[in-house]
């Protein structure tokens, strides 16, 4: 995703005209309230690097989800064995295997975070960053990008606050280091060293306000994203080793 949307951005960036078809979209959405604004031949360029954006953001979202309803699965059997409650038939453990499809398939993400921090009794990393990726994803499918109430997370509820963590490339240029953003990366600037900080980063959107995300702000969501998954992944491979440990302690016993 990261690659075709690197590709796309650069082709409909260099364009010389604003005429630019809007990009066609692969299923349709619910989109509640949505506003009357006409769309016009000088907007395609932009509107078509915002869908792009959009698009991208909520297909990381969508996978971030999908992973975390595998993970609640896992971890639940996981459990299941370790309280020993499997009893030697098939049909038992199938029914139970559909038990946790089914209790996968009724929650929202922070119900899936929540259950399986609640397994595996351990926080996982970017919990708060993930909840907020999902809020803004919400808001793009719903309510077509524009914050309404039920959008809002702050404390005032008048603002949709999207956090997440990046991993930011530092370029040395003449005496000083700066970040090396996707404008920089274009002019081909001559660097003396380079420098990589992993750092935290927000956007704000007010009640009425249009969700947009650059380049730049795509770069950092993915590489969020990639962090908050690796470390699911190897959270339910650590809660793995855990129950074989004590189920294996517990069969030196007997």
């Amino acid at each position: 995703t990261n690659s075709v949307v690197t590709h796309l951005h650069n082709g409909i960036q260099y364009f010389t005209t604003n005429n630019v078809r809007p990009l066609p979209t692969d299923n349709l959405q619910n989109v509640f309230d949505a506003g009357d604004d006409l769309i016009v031949e000088k907007n395609q360029k932009e509107l078509s690097l915002e869908w792009l954006m959009k698009k991208a953001f909520e297909d990381f979202i969508n996978a971030i989800f999908k992973s975390l309803k595998e993970a609640f699965k896992t971890v639940k059997f996981l459990e299941f064995c370790l309280k020993g409650e499997y009893n030697g038939y098939l049909e038992g453990l199938l029914s139970q295997m559909d038990n946790f499809e089914k209790q996968a398939d009724r929650k929202h993400l922070p119900d899936l975070i929540a259950g399986i921090e609640k397994t595996i009794k351990q926080e996982l990393i970017l919990k708060d960053q993930i909840v907020s990726l999902n809020k803004a994803r919400n808001c793009i499918v719903h309510r077509d990008s524009i914050v309404k109430n039920i959008d809002t997370n702050n404390e005032q509820k008048d603002k949709l606050v999207i956090k997440w963590v990046e991993m930011n490339n530092y370029v040395k240029i003449e005496d000083k280091f700066e970040k090396l953003t996707f404008e920089k990366r274009e002019k081909s600037v001559l660097v003396k060293a380079l420098e990589q900080r992993e750092e935290s980063e927000y956007s704000e959107f007010k009640l009425g306000d249009r969700l947009k995300f650059s380049i730049n702000d795509f770069n950092g969501i993915t590489y969020c994203c990639y962090k908050f998954a690796t470390n699911l992944f190897d959270s339910c491979i650590n809660y793995q080793h855990i129950v074989k440990s004590k189920i294996t302690s517990t069969d030196n016993k007997k």
